[in-house]
């Protein structure tokens, strides 16, 4: 396993001694210490070995032929290169006061004497490593600090111009809006003029055939009683089932489009006293049949009642109508645990069930996931369902498996009735 003095640098000092003894001894304790050194004989050498790559600290002798150690010094402090970059402790056999005093004003950071202590000069140095290596990192702070305040000023800039853009765009579209509002009202308004003029239509104009129709298949086959033939009679009987079918889709329709216009009065509603209601509704239908009623105690809601009575008539008669092929239909109905700001109330049933990739069509108008030969209806109850519990604020959905029985979702918001 390797030493871990040897993995840790603790940065490059350059020592700078015309004496080769000295830089050896230097540099045997600096080493041993993981300090990387490099060396220089004489100042000129020092000079341009610090403006290739200037050390973190530089221990530098004062008598030296040629450059002393205090030009050396001036000369790094004047170039900007090396002025903050470089620190020097002076290593000198000089002991007066006035050589220190000149070596500080040159620009060293501090002086050590020779013959010096091992210990001494690792303490100063290690002192002035870390010195400098903070400073280096607070200069970079401070640059990074003004750099992002530069930056977050050029960005607020920016910022408070795109805010007066946006704002008057605001303006711009809450005109633009309040105008689309206007028109869009005069829009619906004209629709539902329409609507109700086509509600007429159907109320009347479609009415009538229908009546003439039934009508005079009931004297055609009160004219030929005697001499009607078993097809010609399944024909007549074929018709009549088709008026009436043609009947009961005028009078759905006819539901669903006053639901749009009907005025909401919503008040305080028993659940479980109205579904009650409505199952004895059925009893005349459901004679005969075994019926497995799963019914949970269902909490008050706040809701127009004959709408709420229409979604439970609806989902009920949908759960009878496909568990007929079953010996035993089980239908239950409950709700899920309370959530804080809706209920949750279900329909679930052991009927034919439906095919979940097709669960988006069930809440449509005329549509329909079983043929009308095999179960009647219109295709419109559980639309109706949904634009009653879309008026109340709520969401349906339903889940179901083919042959393995469906369940119908439905919430209502929990909030205080309307005045």
């Amino acid at each position: 396993m390797a030493n871990p003095k040897e993995t840790i640098n603790r940065g490059e000092i350059l020592i700078v001694d015309d004496s080769a003894e000295n830089r050896k001894l230097l540099c045997d304790l600096l080493t041993e210490a993981n300090y990387t050194v490099r060396q220089a004989p004489d100042g000129e050498l020092a000079l341009m070995t610090c403006f290739v790559r200037p050390p973190e600290l530089m221990l530098l002798d004062i008598r030296m032929p040629g450059m002393d150690g205090y030009e050396v010094c001036r000369r790094l402090k004047a170039d900007p290169r090396t002025r903050d970059v470089v620190p020097i402790i002076f290593v000198s056999a000089l002991r007066e006061i006035e050589d220190k005093v000149q070596g500080f004003r040159a620009g060293a950071v501090d002086f050590i004497t020779k013959p010096f202590h091992s210990e001494e000069v690792l303490a100063r140095v290690n002192t002035h490593v870390s010195l400098a290596r903070a400073r280096k990192e607070l200069e970079m702070a401070r640059a990074h600090l003004e750099e992002r305040v530069q930056q977050r000023t050029v960005q607020l800039q920016q910022e408070v111009a795109e805010r007066q853009r946006a704002e008057e765009e605001v303006r711009r579209l809450n005109q633009q809006l309040e105008q689309r509002v206007l028109e869009r009202t005069a829009e619906l308004e004209a629709a539902n003029k329409s609507l109700e003029a086509f509600a007429y239509s159907v109320s009347h104009d479609l009415r009538a055939p229908l009546r003439h129709i039934a009508g005079f298949t009931g004297l055609l086959r009160k004219k030929l009683q005697s001499s009607l033939d078993e097809q010609s009679a399944h024909y007549l009987d074929t018709i009549a089932e088709v008026v009436q079918r043609m009947a009961t889709l005028i009078d759905d329709l006819l539901a669903f489009s006053r639901l749009g216009r009907n005025e909401m009065r919503k008040i305080r509603i028993d659940l479980s006293a109205l579904l009650q209601e409505v199952i004895r509704d059925f009893d005349q239908e459901t004679k005969g049949r075994v019926i497995d009623w799963r019914i949970a105690e269902l909490p008050a809601v706040i809701g127009d009642r004959p709408m709420l009575r229409m979604v439970l008539v609806n989902l009920v008669s949908n759960a009878l109508k496909f568990t007929q092929p079953r010996a035993v239909a089980e239908i239950e109905i409950g709700c899920l645990p309370a959530k804080e700001n809706e209920t949750v109330l279900f329909v679930r049933d052991n009927g034919v069930g439906f095919d979940m990739n097709y669960a988006d069509k069930l809440f449509g108008v005329f549509q329909r996931l079983h043929g009308a030969d095999e179960f009647e209806g219109t295709g419109i109850g559980l639309a109706n369902v949904r634009r009653i519990i879309g008026r109340h604020g709520g969401k349906t959905w339903a889940e179901g498996k083919v042959d393995g029985g469906a369940t119908v979702y439905f919430t209502l918001p929990r909030s205080e009735p309307t005045v």
